[in-house]
C-alpha cells in the first residue's frame, strides 16, 4: 500500500540496486527524495525521471551523479508536464552546456519549479541567453569549493549530513539554518549546547546520560 506519511527518503546505493530504490520511492511516494552520490548514469536517471509522472515528489536531488545530456534531456521532458516538483538538484557537471540548455528551456513550460540547481561551470554560457534571462530567478548555480574547516560539530553528526550542508558550513563558517531538519531533537540539542561535544565518545556519553532508565536511544541516519 502507498505510505502517504513518508516525507523524506534518503538513499545510498551501497546495499540496494537502483531499481529496488526506485520501486521503494514509487511505493512510498516521498515528498523529498535524495539520490546524491549514487553513481547514477543516464539509464538510471531516465528511470528516476519517470517518478515525476506521479506528481508527488516536491524536492529531488541527484547532485554529483555521472548524468550526461541524455539523462538531463529526460528530466527536461518530464518537467514540461510535472506539477509537483518545487526544487530539483541536477548539479552534475557531466550534463554539460547542452544538457543545461535543455533544462533551462523546459522551465518556460513549467510553472511550479521554484529552484533548479545547475553546475556553475556552465553559467558563463548563458549570461546573454534570452531564455535564461526569463527564468534566471528560478536557477541556482552551485560552485564547488575546496574543503575547509567546518564549525565545531561532532563528527558523528557531520557524517549524517548531505554534502551541500557541509559545504555551506565551510563557506559561511556557521551552521546553516536548515541543519536541524536533518536530526531529531536530541541531536539538535547536542549541536546547540555550549560547548558542543568535541568527540564521538563525548557525544555518545551525553546521549546515554539523557536516556531514561530501561530505554535505549539510537540516532537514525537520514538515509537507507
Amino acid at each position: 500500500k502507498n505510505n502517504t506519511a513518508l516525507e523524506k527518503l534518503y538513499i545510498r546505493l551501497s546495499q540496494f540496486s537502483l531499481q529496488n530504490c526506485i520501486s521503494l520511492a514509487s511505493l512510498t511516494q516521498p515528498k523529498y527524495l535524495d539520490l546524491q552520490y549514487c553513481d547514477i548514469h543516464d539509464e538510471g536517471a531516465i528511470e528516476v525521471a519517470k517518478l515525476l509522472n506521479q506528481n508527488t515528489v516536491t524536492s529531488l536531488s541527484l547532485e554529483e551523479n555521472p548524468i550526461s545530456v541524455s539523462g538531463a534531456s529526460e528530466f527536461a521532458k518530464r518537467l514540461r508536464h510535472n506539477m509537483s516538483l518545487i526544487e530539483l538538484n541536477l548539479d552534475c557537471e557531466s550534463i554539460g552546456v547542452e544538457g543545461t540548455q535543455k533544462l533551462i528551456d523546459s522551465l518556460s513550460q513549467n510553472r511550479t519549479l521554484r529552484t533548479l540547481w545547475l553546475p556553475e561551470k556552465c553559467k558563463s554560457f548563458f549570461n546573454t541567453s534570452a531564455a535564461y534571462q526569463r527564468v534566471k530567478d528560478r536557477i541556482k548555480w552551485w560552485a564547488h569549493t575546496i574543503p575547509g574547516p567546518v564549525p565545531s560539530l561532532p563528527e558523528s553528526l557531520i557524517s549524517l549530513l548531505p554534502r551541500r550542508e557541509t559545504d555551506l558550513m565551510t563557506i559561511t563558517g556557521s551552521l546553516p539554518e536548515s541543519l536541524p531538519e536533518f536530526f531529531s531533537g536530541r541531536e539538535t540539542d547536542l549541536i546547540t549546547s555550549e560547548p558542543p561535544p568535541a568527540t564521538l565518545e563525548e557525544s555518545v556519553e551525553t546521549l546515554h546520560s539523557e536516556v531514561p532508565d530501561g530505554s535505549t536511544h539510537q540516532p537514525h541516519p537520514p538515509c537507507l
